[in-house]
């Protein structure tokens, strides 16, 4: 909870991943703020938060070309932190 301020729904948003305007909600809330995308898909959670300039963790699974991956989320808090 010391690393999260808001989580975003692409349901409540109206757009699903990876569609741009799901990740443009998230930088318009955000303004220079850091931000990362956490998810466990990663087409729609990790290379579309990445086209829209995020960086993203990829959990439970790892996948070629991922730049960040953590087995879980105790791991993703323990990679924000480093």
């Amino acid at each position: 909870s010391n690393h999260i301020e808001k989580i975003f729904n692409s349901a409540v948003i109206g757009y699903e991943k990876p569609h741009p305007e799901m990740f443009k909600a998230v930088l318009n809330y955000i303004g220079d703020a850091k931000a990362w995308v956490i998810g466990d898909n990663p087409v729609a959670d990790v290379r579309g938060a990445e086209a829209a300039g995020l960086p993203a963790i990829l959990v439970r699974k790892p996948c070629d070309g991922v730049s960040y991956f953590c087995k879980d989320l105790f791991a993703v808090s323990d990679l924000l932190s480093s």
